[in-house]
């Protein structure tokens, strides 16, 4: 357990007065963050979008945000600028129902769609100045569920993101 807490204390992107600011214990998206990440291409539709599992990291490569049509128009206060933001989509088949995490290494919004509509956000946090998640947002799915996962307003092309199921509460 020493070992465990040394080793996310001395590790890039989790520095005590960055990374520690989440609401929850992040330790497991965290670590995740610290491995290699699966090189992935998201969709520029809903039909095209590759499917990604839970507890993997994967390197979303968007492309421009012009180029890609979100069957459901993603949630903002203000849109998304489309002029140097990048964009994309991953789907994802619910295993079992409960919430879950969507965790961003760098500034992009999420969303999650399912049946043509968009689903709230159950939570969300963040921590300036971390990037091993910089983000995470948390939902609440259903067993069987496809949803489909849209990022925008994305400031890099290139943009590390994992999915997990959340801790059940007490544990």
């Amino acid at each position: 357990m020493a070992l465990s807490v040394a080793l996310l204390a001395a590790s890039p992107g989790f520095a005590e007065d960055a990374c520690e600011r989440f609401k929850w214990d992040v330790t497991h998206e965290h670590a995740l963050f610290l491995g290699a990440a699966v090189p992935l291409a998201g969709g520029n539709q809903e039909d095209g979008a590759p499917e990604v599992q839970l507890d993997r990291l994967y390197e979303l490569t968007l492309s421009p945000a012009s180029d890609v049509t979100f069957a459901v128009p993603p949630r903002q206060k203000k849109p998304a600028p489309t002029e140097n933001t990048f964009a994309g989509m991953a789907r994802f088949r619910v295993p079992r129902a409960g919430r879950y995490r969507v965790s961003l290494g760098g500034h992009a919004w999420v969303d999650a769609a399912a049946q043509l509509k968009r689903l709230t956000a159950a939570d969300f946090s963040g921590a300036e100045g971390c990037t091993a998640p910089r983000k995470i947002v948390a939902y609440d799915f259903s067993e069987g569920e496809s949803v489909t996962l849209e990022v925008s307003g994305a400031s890099e092309r290139l943009l590390r993101v994992t999915l997990t199921a959340a801790p059940l509460p007490g544990k």
